[in-house]
């Protein structure tokens, strides 16, 4: 992973463009039965946050790509302009 950082920071760099490490998250795609040991993964000296669940182009994704999380946002948001 550290190497793909690294060829993204050049091609982010060759094309002018910035990386916002506070709104970079690392999650790990697994199975519910999958024992989750942390990865671990760092950019320019700062440990990526790792999370469960993360909000990608309007879209909730959790680490076992159920709907789940996506679900209770948008029935939250319903549930108030409803109201």
């Amino acid at each position: 992973m550290n190497l793909a950082l690294t060829s993204l920071d050049k091609w982010f760099i060759a094309n002018q463009l910035v990386l916002n490490i506070t709104k970079t998250n690392v999650i790990k795609f697994t199975r519910k039965t999958t024992v989750h040991a942390p990865i671990g993964i760092s950019y320019k000296n700062y440990v990526l946050d790792e999370v469960n669940s993360t909000k990608f182009l309007g879209i909730h994704i959790d680490s076992h790509m159920n709907w789940k999380t996506h679900i209770e946002q948008i029935s939250h948001k319903l549930w108030h302009a409803l109201r």
